[in-house]
């Protein structure tokens, strides 16, 4: 196993997990994974998960911890998966695993003091979302990989909100 930043270790990373009910919430399934492999050498937390339902199935999204070799696990992505519908005789099953949506990692941006003083603290999430029109899924998420100058002339990461579809 190879070292693990700040004394944490992997055992407790966040992870996605899904249950459900095909029976109008009489019962409900025991929890599944549907979020990717545990890291052996950092801890790639997940968290802030959406999901969305619609005919082709169930999709979700969310943030995931990720190593950079320039600044360690620090840096965030975000991930979709994308499942069957439960049946009668089934639970949702991965039809293509865990994928990235972002297309670059992004760093996790101080936001308590806040670079907008009128915006709240700690938003992270807040804007987070997945939809569908039955046949297009549409993504959101909270996304620090701009850098700007200030008023003061320092340079931060600006937390933006991007859209994607698939």
């Amino acid at each position: 196993m190879g070292a693990v930043r700040a004394g944490r270790t992997n055992a407790n990373a966040t992870r996605i997990f899904l249950n459900f009910s095909i029976d109008g919430n009489q019962t409900w399934s025991a929890p599944q994974q549907i979020s990717g492999y545990i890291s052996h050498t950092f801890m790639g937390a997940r968290f802030q998960p959406w999901i969305v339902a619609d005919s082709s199935g169930l999709h979700a999204m969310w943030y995931e911890r990720v190593a950079s070799a320039m600044s360690g696990p620090d840096m965030l992505q975000s991930y979709n998966e994308d499942l069957s519908l439960a049946t009668t005789a089934a639970g949702p099953k991965a039809t293509q695993g865990e994928a990235r949506i972002s297309s670059v990692m992004f760093p996790i941006v101080q936001t308590n003091q806040q670079q907008d003083p009128v915006i709240s603290f700690c938003y992270k999430g807040d804007y987070d979302n997945i939809a569908s029109n039955g046949t297009i899924h549409f993504v959101t998420w909270g996304d620090n990989r701009n850098v700007v100058t200030t008023s003061a002339g320092t340079t931060e990461n600006e937390p933006d909100i991007f859209l994607q579809t698939y």
